[in-house]
């Protein structure tokens, strides 16, 4: 919902783009600041009426980053605390849990300790300890009033001028979640509600550092002691990227509801769906681009439920819907991503390239992940893949541990194709290749695709479809402005690859790919004369029939890694 009265509107500069959008709420994590201001919501709050009724349960939500996790515990902090008591009928109302919870007693009724750990300090222990002990020492400074209660004890009083002076030793910070739970009740004499935004961020970020394990043990101290058997808990939100579970986190609590990319229970309520997809659209007057928003950011599996990637979304409208590098591959470090893909070597490497292509693969996934099976680099990637938003899963239908993985939409798989050029050296040549696909220079653009394979071993090449989908996964990472097709119906059959222009100056174009069986003639004269049958194929067949305004037309033949060309351009009203 977008509050007009509230809002900005927004300001077209004459060619569709939106260039002031106050109502986009992209980077807004704060719910009070999102309603209250009249941004863009897509109503998760029926999150609220799940866990309105808990007694002592903790609840583990993961999900990829940037997918409204902080949002959401923003959005149970504003209905539940008890500081903000009659604010909140305003901001929740017209919304899902007023209709769930009319005249709800628990709003705006419970103590809330909310722990934000997106900032961890530099990976190392020591600067993660500081980290954290200035974070519980903030903590501790909005309940100063507890100092002045004739409700606690002195030696309570004085655990938390520890924990508020920094002053508390290590066992002290790991239970000081845990303390400031109990001198909440004991105060106001109500469970409190305890919420961790991004628990895993300390380990992830600590990845490959010598203090991984250290830090790793700290962080189980202090879940373990904020969650297990804690009687001061109404109930507890933690949100993360993955699980972490054999290390110890979360083993041994037994109140630990996990909900996770593969389950049921809440699976709509992180993320777009498509009717928020299809009504900030409206909202925005661009409800024709959903198809388009479709084929770049949907694809997300979330247990039953069809995903958009929100980040991405709001980031495509924001910036007069137009694809750019600020989108949700480009928000984070991708290391541990990148670093598991280059130690799986060449089966993991092709296996991602064909998902990249529109293939799939089958795979077990497990969602309680270890990061000793991270760091050697076993099949606990494609789990953290799918865990991380990287891969979509779908449950094969015989019920079976094993799932169809694939590329969720464009943006992903063009992440993948530009980092696997990346790791293959070859991003230089892939610059080219769009640069001489485009002007039409034949000597280039076979130098460019020469260069582009060399990398590539010969048992890759065995086949036509090999030079199709090696180039197909570079023209779809390069080209943003036109729509790349493999195979599609084109005039009197199927094109090998057409690039349609959506936006900007450059040309439509057509190709079509020939192979020669390795012991056949293979001079360069062959491979001419076959490249102009390609081309003679294009004409016979029309597959330039629907294309409008000048189109760029090649036949391509290929033997191992040698290639001829033939172009021919033309122009249609």
């Amino acid at each position: 919902m977008w509050d007009s009265e509230h809002s900005e509107g927004t300001v077209n500069n004459g060619n569709g783009d939106i260039e002031d959008m106050r109502r986009n709420p992209k980077g807004l994590d704060d719910f009070k600041t999102v309603i209250g201001k009249g941004y863009f919501y897509a109503d998760k709050t029926r999150l609220v009426d799940e866990l309105a009724d808990s007694d002592g349960q903790a609840y583990l939500f993961t999900r990829p980053r940037r997918f409204g996790k902080s949002l959401g515990l923003s959005m149970l902090d504003a209905y539940f605390n008890m500081e903000y008591k009659g604010k909140a009928e305003a901001w929740f109302d017209g919304l899902e849990i007023s209709r769930l919870r009319p005249n709800d007693p628990e709003m705006n009724s419970y103590p809330v300790i909310f722990l934000n750990l997106k900032e961890i300090g530099d990976g190392m222990e020591s600067g993660f300890l500081t980290f954290m002990r200035k974070r519980i020492s903030e903590l501790a400074r909005e309940y100063r009033y507890l100092l002045d209660s004739d409700r606690l004890y002195d030696d309570e009083k004085d655990d938390l001028r520890r924990l508020k002076d920094r002053t508390c030793d290590e066992a002290e910070l790991a239970s000081s979640i845990l303390t400031l739970s109990r001198l909440l009740e004991r105060h106001h004499g109500r469970k409190v509600i305890i919420l961790i935004d991004e628990y895993d961020n300390p380990v992830n970020h600590s990845y490959g550092r010598s203090g991984q394990r250290d830090i790793l043990d700290f962080c189980r101290s202090l879940f373990g002691n904020a969650l297990k058997s804690n009687p001061h808990i109404k109930f507890a939100a933690v949100t993360g990227v993955m699980q972490i579970a054999k290390e110890g986190i979360f083993s041994d609590l037994n109140n630990v509801e996990v909900d996770n990319v593969l389950s049921t229970h809440f699976d709509n309520l992180f993320g777009f769906t498509a009717d928020d997809v299809k009504s900030m659209l409206e909202d925005a007057e661009h409800p024709e681009k959903f198809d388009e928003v479709r084929e770049w950011y949907d694809g997300y599996r979330f247990g039953n439920a069809d995903i958009y990637n929100p980040w991405s979304v709001l980031v495509y409208v924001k910036g007069g819907f137009k694809h750019d590098m600020t989108g949700w591959t480009s928000t984070s470090n991708n290391r541990i991503i990148v670093d598991m893909v280059r130690r799986g070597g060449p089966k993991i490497f092709s296996e991602i390239l064909g998902m990249s292509n529109g293939g799939t693969i089958r795979q077990p996934i497990n969602p309680m992940v270890t990061f000793d099976q991270i760091s050697s680099g076993t099949s606990a990637l494609y789990s953290v893949m799918v865990l991380s938003g990287y891969l979509k899963a779908v449950p094969e239908s015989d019920g079976g541990r094993s799932y169809i993985l694939s590329a969720p939409n464009r943006e992903v798989s063009n992440f993948f194709m530009e980092t696997l050029m990346d790791m293959a050296g070859i991003t230089g040549e892939a610059d080219r290749l769009k640069e001489a696909t485009f002007s039409g220079n034949v000597p280039v653009l076979k130098k460019a695709i020469q260069e582009y394979l060399e990398p590539m071993s010969h048992k890759d090449l065995q086949w036509e479809t090999s030079y199709k989908d090696m180039l197909y996964g570079a023209y779809r990472a390069l080209c943003t402005q036109h729509e790349v097709y493999p195979d599609p119906r084109a005039g009197n059959g199927f094109s090998d690859i057409t690039m349609r222009r959506i936006s900007g100056d450059d040309p439509n174009v057509v190709i079509e790919f020939k192979r020669l069986d390795p012991g056949s003639d293979h001079s360069q004269e062959r491979l001419l004369k076959v490249a102009q049958e390609g081309l003679a194929q294009i004409h016979d067949r029309d597959y330039p029939r629907t294309l409008k305004g000048r189109t760029i037309l090649y036949g391509m033949a290929f033997h191992r890694k040698d290639v001829e060309i033939v172009k021919e351009e033309i122009e249609k009203d």
